[in-house]
């Protein structure tokens, strides 16, 4: 059932349109405040995770987390919010708060190298923040010329005139990551990235 969640309004607006909601089918939650409807959000982003990691079908499967991959993959999540293109590794050392040691011994563990970690890294933010190809990726990395950026889009298997519009065709067209565990990981992180964005959009709302 499609869930439908209310915050605020004033009484009278959030009774009517949950009267509204409930007789159309829909599932509604009332809440009174942004902070209380952003926990209860939370708690039912986990109890779904929970649901859905511990359903027959994935317990069949015997599908679990790649520890290695994920711990990889979390390390990459600064990037991507990051207010500014980080081009080095002392650079996403500062975003994840991580030292550089560390970072190089997680890339490693997963067997891919810290320099292609970065460069996937970088062009997966440019994806996010290039809303649906509405920006260049030259505004989106911290590139001198366009052979350098050429020089990247190459490493990843992609080029300027055809930048992925969303993750998952960057996902599945680049060529710098092909380890599946690695890349699962990555779309999780992602997925888990949106969902809170759009929890703080609904607030801001």
């Amino acid at each position: 059932m499609v869930r439908v969640f209310l915050v605020d309004g004033g009484p009278d607006t959030v009774n009517g349109l949950e009267t509204m909601l409930r007789t159309a089918g829909y599932r509604v939650v009332a809440e009174a405040s942004g902070t209380q409807a952003l926990q209860l959000i939370e708690q039912e982003v986990v109890s779904d995770k929970i649901r859905n990691d511990t359903s027959p079908a994935k317990l069949e499967s015997g599908e679990h987390e790649a520890h290695a991959a994920a711990r990889w993959a979390r390390a990459l999540i600064p990037i991507l919010g990051a207010p500014k293109d980080p081009r080095t590794l002392a650079g996403w050392s500062r975003l994840a708060n991580a030292s550089r040691g560390a970072l190089r011994t997680w890339c490693v563990t997963v067997g891919i190298s810290p320099r292609r970690s970065l460069v996937f890294a970088r062009l997966l933010r440019a994806v996010l923040l290039g809303r649906g190809g509405r920006s260049r990726p030259e505004n989106l990395l911290d590139v001198v010329d366009r052979r350098t950026l050429a020089g990247l889009l190459k490493l990843a298997g992609l080029n300027a005139d055809a930048f992925p519009r969303n993750a998952d065709e960057f996902l599945s067209r680049q060529t710098l990551i092909r380890d599946a565990e690695a890349l699962a990981e990555v779309a999780r992180a992602v997925a888990s990235l949106e969902r809170r964005k759009q929890g703080q959009q609904l607030l801001r709302g």
